[in-house]
Formats: structure tokens, C-alpha cells, sequence
């Protein structure tokens, strides 16, 4: 990384001579820095590396600054250009987290939105709609890589200092102290995004919970913040260690207390098949819907026999290689392009 700011350096001077200096390692320093704040809140000596020598003009390593810093007028155009893309259960879901954002009266929403419905579209305008009037818009997923795609997404765990024996405990807390810069964040929040939440104990939502409600000292539900739980319940559900089907359904965030409390919106047109206009799709997205909401007969076994029109079935492994690469043997040297 230090090499790449001295050739920076070194094009800007138009000095080729030029060899390292210590401002070189302190803009690596900071760089590292402000990746390790945002994904896991830690600081460079937590991770064992110095500070760096000379003042840097970053927001780093404070997360209120970060999240009112964004570009309102980009957000702004941002919105102008795709709430009218939005389709007509998107913009119903939409409308509706917008006017209770507005409203200030907290509360829990569920974006049921299976596979290809463009739930992360979605998602990314609404938290650009709300950025752009200056206020305090958190995006948090239960897995990193879905974090990655929201904007300024971070991971639900560093975010709220989750434990990480989420499982073990009957009534988890977060890690934060009232006195931080994240509780300072998190009191300023008019809106929460959780997405891919039906990976994450009902655990998790139940300590966040609490930690709002203490945080902000308020009685309502998620310390009167809204928050918009994203996700399908066809896929993963929270993984128990060594446990049953029912330790994994105790687990699931329906079974919490607060469930009966959540608004529900559906998204349903598949955005791939809609843009596509492929027939082929539309059936493929169908069937798959069908085998999520348990709509296909179940055999004796315990599983169930996939239907003849969801997929080619292959007779070895290696005929599976064959079609989905004809001819590898032939073509796996010829470049691409």
C-alpha cells in the first residue's frame, strides 16, 4: 500500500527519484485505519500497528461524523432518478417505511422479499431518500458480504457490539457505553436497515432492543427507531451448534415476543424476469417459490423429489461437466475475448 502512495507521490512531483518519506506510511496508516473503524470498530493499536505520526483529517474514527458526511445533493439526484424505477410493491413498501420515518413513530417493519425481487434496490434508495434530508440512516447485515452491497453497510455484530455466545445467553445486551461515539450514533438513528436478518438469533434483535431502549431512554420498541428486518424465511435460518429443526425454529426471530409487533410488506416481481422478459426464468423463479413455501409433495424420506421441469437431472458427475461445459477438454486453453 506505501509503494502505491509513493508513485502517487512521485507522478504529482514528477519525480521518479523520489523514495519513501514518512508521509507515505502515515496515509497508509490512516487508510488501514479507517477500514478497520468501519468494518469492526477497532483501533490500529488494538490491531497492533502504530499510529500514524502525523495528524490525519479523516472522520475516522468518529461514527456520527461518518454517517451525516455523505453527499446530500449525489443522494439527492440518486433518489430523483430511481424512486420512479421503483415497481409497484416496492414502492408500496417504500412509501410506507417513508411515511413512518417521517412520522418519527419507531416501530418494526419485515421486507419479506425472496431471491431476484431487488430487495437490496430497495433498500439502497431508501437509505439515500432518508441520508439526503441530514439524518441518521444505519445499514447492517447479518453476514459481511451482504454488508458490502448495501450503502455503508456494516455487519450487525460491529455495529451493535453483539456477543458473539448470542446462543448460550437468555437475555444478551449490547457492549455499548452510553457515553460513546456509537451510542451517540445510535441514539441519533431515525432508521435501521437489517438485512439477510432471518440468519440471526432472535437473541440478537432482543439485545439490540434492549440497548436501544436504554441508550435512547425510551420505553418503545427499538427505543422508537424505525427498523426495516429484510430477508426470506425459504433460506437459511439461524444455525444452532449441534441443535434440532426446533432448537433452529426457537432460534428464528419469529418465535421472539416482539414478532407479533412487525408490519409485513411482500416484494414479489422478480426484477430478473421482468428486465429479461425470459419465459424460462419466470417458471425456473416460480418453481423455486414453490419448493420455499413447501408447495411440493414431501416423500416418505423426508425429502422431496425435484420436479422434472425445475431442473436437467444428470446421471454421474461427470455428466454434469459435460453440459454445463461442453467440450472443456478441447476449449479450457483457449483465452477469453
Amino acid at each position: 500500500m506505501s509503494e502505491d502512495y509513493l508513485q502517487a507521490a512521485r507522478r504529482q512531483e514528477g519525480n521518479e527519484a523520489r523514495t519513501f518519506s514518512q508521509m507515505e506510511f502515515d496515509q497508509c496508516l490512516c487508510a488501514i485505519q479507517t477500514h478497520l473503524l468501519t468494518m469492526c470498530g477497532r483501533t490500529l493499536v488494538s490491531a497492533g500497528l502504530p499510529d500514524p505520526s502525523q495528524a490525519s483529517s479523516t472522520l475516522s474514527d468518529q461514527p456520527l461524523a461518518r454517517e451525516t458526511n455523505y453527499d446530500r445533493a449525489a443522494l439527492l439526484e440518486q433518489v430523483r432518478q430511481q424512486e420512479p424505477t421503483l415497481t409497484d410493491d416496492q414502492r408500496s413498501a417504500y412509501d410506507a417505511i417513508c411515511d413512518q420515518v417521517q412520522a418519527s413513530d419507531g416501530g418494526l417493519i419485515f421486507l419479506d422479499a425472496p431471491g431476484g425481487t431487488g430487495k437490496t434496490y430497495v433498500t439502497n434508495v431508501l437509505l439515500a431518500k432518508v441520508r439526503s434530508g441530514g439524518h441518521v440512516a444505519l445499514a447492517v447485515a447479518s453476514s459481511g458480504i451482504t454488508a458490502t452491497i448495501l450503502a455503508g453497510g456494516l455487519t450487525a455484530h460491529s455495529t451493535f457490539a453483539l456477543p458473539l455466545d448470542l446462543h448460550r445467553l437468555e437475555e444478551p445486551t449490547c457492549s455499548i457505553a452510553k457515553d460513546s461515539e456509537k451510542a451517540a450514533l445510535l441514539r441519533e438513528a431515525v432508521l435501521i436497515v437489517w438485512d439477510e436478518c432471518t440468519m440471526s438469533y432472535k437473541h440478537a434483535f432482543e439485545a439490540v432492543d434492549r440497548t436501544l431502549r436504554d441508550l435512547r431512554s425510551s420505553n418503545s420498541l427499538m427505543g422508537g427507531v424505525t427498523v426495516v428486518m429484510s430477508g426470506d424465511f425459504r433460506q437459511t435460518l439461524p444455525i444452532v451448534p449441534r441443535g434440532t429443526s426446533a432448537d433452529e425454529i426457537n432460534a428464528c426471530i419469529k418465535s421472539s415476543a416482539f414478532w407479533r409487533s412487525v408490519v409485513k410488506y411482500t416484494l414479489t416481481t422478480n426484477m430478473r424476469v421482468l428486465r429479461s422478459s425470459d419465459t424460462n426464468a419466470g417458471q425456473f423463479s416460480a418453481q423455486l417459490l414453490k419448493v420455499g413455501n413447501g408447495a411440493i409433495p414431501v416423500l416418505p424420506s423426508g425429502k422431496i423429489a425435484v420436479p422434472s421441469d425445475l431442473a436437467q437431472i444428470a446421471a454421474s458427475q461427470e455428466d454434469i461437466v459435460r453440459i454445463i461445459y461442453p467440450d472443456v477438454a478441447d476449449n479450457f486453453s483457449i483465452p477469453l475475448g
